[in-house]
């Protein structure tokens, strides 16, 4: 059972800093162990480059909802998609897409919108595909998969 962290959680589940250091992009798939958390993220399906702002302030919407539900941490998100766009940018919105899994509960989606935040900021801001993966000494299992990807409005 995951333990309710989310009390001392703040809006933002990151140190957010306005520079990323942009290194060489990763490869396809790339694999990141979320920092203090139980789970991995899958990284693919690397797309066209995303405003940097438009991106935070979807992420933002994110970590807020997961926060509107921190009374509710361990107890699973459902099984519904959840969308969540802003940035609009000519004819673009930026959206970040997520169909939770049976057992993905609003800490483990709190703390997954920190990791997404973590890749984007070290690697580059660009559209990709993500599954979250939860694992043990029998392998990893897909508890959610969601994109970040610019839509036509």
């Amino acid at each position: 059972m995951l333990s309710n962290t989310t009390e001392s959680k703040t809006a933002l589940p990151f140190n957010y800093t306005l520079l990323s250091t942009n290194e060489s992009f990763p490869s396809d798939p790339y694999y990141l162990q979320v920092p203090g958390a139980t789970q991995t993220l899958k990284f693919y399906s690397y797309g066209r480059p995303i405003d940097e702002l438009a991106t935070l302030l979807t992420l933002q919407q994110a970590a807020d909802d997961a926060l509107l539900y921190h009374h509710r941490a361990e107890i699973p998100m459902g099984e519904h998609d959840f969308m969540y766009r802003d940035g609009v940018v000519l004819y673009y919105a930026l959206e970040l897409a997520f169909t939770p899994g049976s057992v993905m509960t609003w800490d483990l989606w709190y703390e997954t919108v920190g990791g997404l935040m973590e890749f984007l900021s070290q690697f580059e801001y660009r559209e990709l595909q993500f599954d979250v993966l939860i694992g043990g000494s029998r392998g990893y299992a897909v508890v959610g998969n969601g994109s970040i990807e610019l839509v036509s409005l």
